[in-house]
């Protein structure tokens, strides 16, 4: 097992860097820091477990890092703390890929597991997510992107590449905007909330994003497919945490971007309620072809919640502001 144990810093400004143990495993329990602008490559390749057991003093920083062939990346109690601008990661064998970045980061060359229901999940701190043109994937288990704002513009975009899960969740959480470029698809359920608005109860949430600062921006753009297939749901929310933010497009679609469910659930949490002053619109009837969905559930509130309505499926986790549940229902293809 190799083990970071002291502050690590490589001064050579260009240089590759190569952290191998065939054997064993890697412990990051202090700093190991790469020039962390076109600087070099960190690559951290074994067959055992890479964890960080040294929390927020133990980032590894760099332009970008590279994990390959691991039997495990960090775990949902102790993810990887990681300060780069480009990551690639992929995990085999046994075990869950889980990293927090400190910043914004681009996905390059895999952001995967391969490992039967592992979990793939990706967070910043403070910054935005761009999937780059790779494929996020997982072999059945739990994908979740979640981009916090702590002073930073926190976009999620799905740009180019695709996010599959297989029978596994997939939910994305971004303080900001939700801009999907590329197909994203579960058997089961998909999930999209922008934005921070108090109309969330983020307490039943899985991972949701959070932000120091009540900017304007919840949207969600949908520009590519989303397919949860005919038996599974789909829930779009656009909260926003500002009360005077009205007259807006919470979640839209391009021609690309075909919906397909079972249950289709869209909510925007906008404005202080009262004519001209709730809700944002939800405009979903330009793709083509055809969004195909059982059941429609659309809700357009106050920025603090829908209080005669709850638009989320039972068996998920997140919940609305709100105090019973009545469900609209709109049995079509539309």
């Amino acid at each position: 097992t190799i083990t970071i144990d002291g502050d690590a810093i490589i001064a050579n400004s260009t240089a590759q860097t190569l952290l191998v143990q065939n054997n064993g495993g890697i412990v990051v329990n202090a700093n190991l820091t790469a020039n962390p602008v076109g600087g070099p490559v960190i690559n951290l390749d074994t067959p055992g477990t890479i964890i960080d057991t040294g929390g927020t003093s133990a980032i590894i920083t760099a332009n970008k890092l590279k994990i390959i062939q691991s039997g495990g990346i960090g775990t949902t109690l102790q993810p990887l703390q990681t300060n780069v601008n480009l990551l690639d990661a992929a995990n085999s064998g046994s075990g869950d890929l889980v990293i927090n970045n400190q910043k914004s980061v681009t996905l390059t060359g895999n952001y995967q597991n391969s490992v039967a229901g592992g979990k793939v999940w990706l967070s910043t701190k403070n910054g935005s997510i761009d999937t780059g043109g790779i494929n996020v994937s997982s072999n059945n288990g739990q994908i979740s992107l979640t981009a916090n704002n702590a002073g930073t513009t926190a976009n999620i975009v799905v740009n180019g590449g695709s996010i599959s899960a297989g029978s596994g969740d997939v939910h994305l959480h971004a303080a900001d905007s939700i801009n999907v470029n590329g197909p994203v698809s579960s058997t089961t359920y998909i999930e999209m909330v922008a934005g921070t608005g108090p109309g969330l109860l983020t307490a039943n949430m899985l991972n949701p994003a959070t932000s120091t600062v009540a900017n304007d921006n919840s949207q969600i753009v949908i520009g590519a497919p989303v397919n949860a297939t005919s038996a599974g749901d789909v829930l779009l929310i656009a909260a926003s945490p500002n009360p005077t933010t009205t007259n807006v497009t919470g979640i839209s679609q391009t021609i690309n971007g075909k919906i397909t469910d079972k249950n289709l659930t869209t909510v925007t949490l906008h404005g202080t309620s009262g004519q001209n002053n709730g809700g944002a619109a939800i405009v979903l009837n330009t793709a083509n072809p055809q969004n195909s969905s059982v059941n429609i559930n659309l809700f357009a509130c106050p920025y603090t919640g829908c209080p005669d309505s709850g638009a989320v499926p039972d068996r998920k986790s997140t919940r609305l502001n709100s105090s019973h549940v009545k469900r609209s229902r709109m049995p079509s293809s539309a």
